[in-house]
């Protein structure tokens, strides 16, 4: 298991919000990968493992809550879709507005090729998170964290 935790995953990890979009077969190959994991470790230790789409979603998630607070360069900070602004006082703006503050304008798609890549996909994911997910300011750690406890439940 430790071998795996440091060297394989990783590698299967790498780079995984940019490829976490890509089609259920593609992405079936590395979770055979670590189901063979399951026969040589068993299922007990193998259940105190997140699952990879799982971990893809929190990474991702990471990135895009980096990526809303600046923490980037100017140039991918410009990518990032703009708070949501209701121009009506509606039940459902109201709603929106208390429950979640942080709720972001999907990209607009010229193809439907484009809804699995990161700010379509991502930003899609963000604007299901409850509002306890958001600390108070920067947090990186704290943010990840509570993004993992959501996911995982």
């Amino acid at each position: 298991l430790y071998l795996y935790k440091s060297q394989m995953r990783p590698r299967m990890e790498y780079c995984c919000h940019i490829w976490a979009g890509a089609a259920q077969s593609s992405l079936a190959c590395l979770n055979r990968v670590q189901n063979r994991l399951q026969n040589l470790v068993g299922s007990d230790l193998f259940n105190t493992l997140q699952p990879l789409s799982h971990r893809r979603n929190v990474a991702s998630l990471t990135l895009l809550y980096r990526y809303f607070h600046g923490k980037c360069s100017v140039e991918l900070y410009s990518l990032v879709t703009p708070l949501r602004t209701f121009s009506a006082r509606t039940r459902i703006a109201t709603s929106m507005e208390t429950n979640h503050p942080f709720f972001l304008n999907t990209p607009p798609l010229r193809r439907k090729f484009h809804a699995k890549s990161f700010f379509p996909r991502t930003t899609s994911l963000w604007n299901k998170l409850p509002h306890d997910c958001f600390p108070n300011g920067y947090n990186l750690t704290l943010f990840k964290s509570k993004v993992n406890k959501h996911l995982s439940s």
